[in-house]
């Protein structure tokens, strides 16, 4: 049985960083590299390509600041720790850990990369009705594109508009209305373009999940619990609806089911190298706190041992 370890260190210390400015330095470099990923790929393979941004910027960073660590080939060839990169320079390695402040650099990236928020946010996997194959509507989404870039979301939502004007097929079309409805706060309007994606794509991920977080937003959190339920109902083995299910019942006080959704989360994140799994991890930290200040952490033990997580 695999039991995931989870540190109480990083339970009441997320945010802070240890080396805040090696970490900014890597973050910023690997957001250039984030934002040049395409959105419409695999999630396995966007974290993939995640991983190799923040290593190659990591080994940058550490290359031009002095901070790899210098070790005699003896001390190497004797057992010494298994390293991701060596420079050779001389009778002396210079040792690269690529992965040195990793998730906290992943956790800076997701508050402070907007490439990152939107790589992350996105779910257009590409299926039969996805982009149109229509010129003029692929030019016009485009558009909207640019402008929703910009910020310029009532601009963007007549683009995309023309889009599905020439192509009342055009999922992601769809979607982007919903969404730039969503970013204006007009969560009806969301819903209601969100639920036009779906009569074409069913198992459109983008907007099943975003019907949710529009129903969050509104207030509505029984709305966005039953979207939440639809999601999973597609989608059981995907840790974005258990993740979003979680914060919903945790806005309704419901720990135990909160706990529940958010660990099993949590392990679906950590298990395919999600980003997001920092993210879980942050909020179980925040029901920690908030069960300690309750005398109730029994419940936050009970849960974990049901899970399989370790908490040290």
């Amino acid at each position: 049985m695999r039991i995931i370890l989870f540190s109480l260190l990083s339970i009441y210390g997320f945010g802070a960083y240890s080396q805040s400015g090696v970490v900014e330095k890597v973050a910023k470099e690997s957001c250039a590299c984030i934002g040049e990923i395409k959105v419409d790929i695999k999630d396995e393979k966007k974290y993939k390509q995640i991983k190799e941004c923040i290593g190659s910027a990591n080994m940058t960073v550490q290359l031009l600041s002095g901070l790899g660590i210098e070790k005699t080939l003896d001390s190497i060839s004797n057992g010494g720790e298994v390293v991701d990169s060596v420079l050779v320079n001389g009778d002396k390695e210079i040792i690269i850990d690529i992965d040195q402040n990793y998730k906290e650099i992943e956790e800076y990236l997701l508050r402070n990369c907007e490439a990152m928020k939107t790589l992350m946010a996105s779910k257009d996997e590409k299926n039969k009705h996805s982009v149109s194959r229509k010129k003029k509507a692929k030019k016009a989404y485009d558009q909207g594109q640019m402008f929703f870039q910009e910020g310029k979301y009532a601009i963007a939502i007549e683009h995309y508009k023309n889009a599905v004007a020439i192509d009342p097929k055009f999922a992601f079309a769809w979607d982007m209305i919903g969404y730039s409805y969503r970013k204006l706060g007009d969560y009806d309007k969301a819903i209601e373009n969100y639920e036009k994606s779906l009569e074409i794509d069913p198992k459109g991920k983008m907007p099943l999940i975003n019907i949710a977080y529009a129903h969050e937003f509104k207030g509505d959190f029984d709305g966005g619990i039953e979207a939440m339920n639809h999601y999973i109902s597609i989608y059981p083995e995907e840790a974005e609806g258990y993740y979003g299910r979680g914060r919903l019942y945790h806005k309704k006080q419901d720990y135990r089911r909160a706990l529940d959704d958010m660990m099993k989360a949590y392990k679906l994140y950590t298990e395919v190298g999600s980003p997001y799994a920092r993210d879980a991890e942050s909020n179980l930290g925040l029901f920690y706190r908030e069960l300690e200040g309750q005398s109730n952490l029994e419940l936050f033990f009970e849960m974990a041992k049901k899970h399989d997580i370790k908490v040290d």
